[in-house]
């Protein structure tokens, strides 16, 4: 089943152009104008609404709305493993916010149009994923929801350590040097800060690579955790510690 969790979309309405009567399989014809059968245009309705992706707007967050965005992704896939799935396209385009007030964000995960309920998926070179997002696993053996975390660090590291959101590589494999000199700086990153998770969700090693579980107790989260609320149960919305004193 799939799950609830606030930064997960979950299915609203269906909407039909011409109602689902034109488009049974009782008549053949528009028993109306005598026309043919045609397609009918189906609008899938989910909730909640996003205004905006990542992609368009990365370069207007602040710092902590960043750590906030990245937080919440992460508990979005979170609760996608726990329940069985990999996304296995995670993108800027494919992250959505939903409202910002202030230093508030609210965030949602979008496309599942390739998302599986699987422990392990066989390669489909050119065909899952999207360059430069793509695990280094993901494209030569069986794999697992590892390359959810993978992509997630590649984003982390547009959104944290680049300033223009440009990587230096394409595919890390291909361009695994380039990739290398990039990683090798991370790891050089003081334990509690961003940089350093980072580097255990880009660990080349799907086995000692960061699960969600293990990225959201970093120590680089550690004001949020107790700022906000504790990780909402199926069906609640988030709750916001105020951080101001009487």
């Amino acid at each position: 089943m799939f799950p609830t969790q606030p930064q997960l979309l979950q299915f609203c309405d269906e909407l039909y152009e011409r109602g689902r009567w034109f488009t049974g399989a009782v008549d053949e014809a528009d028993e109306r104008y005598n026309f043919e059968a045609r397609p009918d245009k189906v609008a899938i309705i989910f909730k909640p609404f996003a205004r905006a992706t990542f992609q368009e707007l990365l370069d207007k967050m602040s710092d902590s709305t960043r750590l906030v965005a990245f937080w919440q992704i992460l508990q979005g896939v979170r609760a996608l493993h726990h329940a069985g799935f990999i996304h296995r396209d995670l993108k800027p385009a494919n992250l959505g916010v939903v409202e910002t007030v202030t230093e508030e964000i609210s965030t949602v995960i979008l496309d599942y149009g390739q998302t599986v309920e699987a422990k392990l998926c066989e390669p489909n070179p050119g065909r899952v994923g999207t360059i430069p997002y793509l695990a280094p696993e993901m494209e030569r053996t069986p794999y697992g929801n590892g390359v959810d975390i993978w992509a997630l660090g590649i984003i982390g590291y547009q959104m944290f350590i680049t300033d223009d959101g440009k990587l230096g590589w394409r595919h890390a494999v291909k361009d695994k040097l380039s990739f290398d000199l990039k990683f090798a700086l991370l790891q050089k990153e003081p334990t509690s800060t961003i940089g350093n998770l980072l580097s255990r969700m880009l660990a080349w090693d799907p086995a000692i690579r960061a699960s969600a579980d293990s990225a959201l107790s970093h120590a680089c989260f550690s004001e949020l955790a107790q700022n906000h609320g504790p990780d909402p149960q199926p069906g609640q919305k988030r709750s916001i510690r105020s951080t101001s004193s009487d």
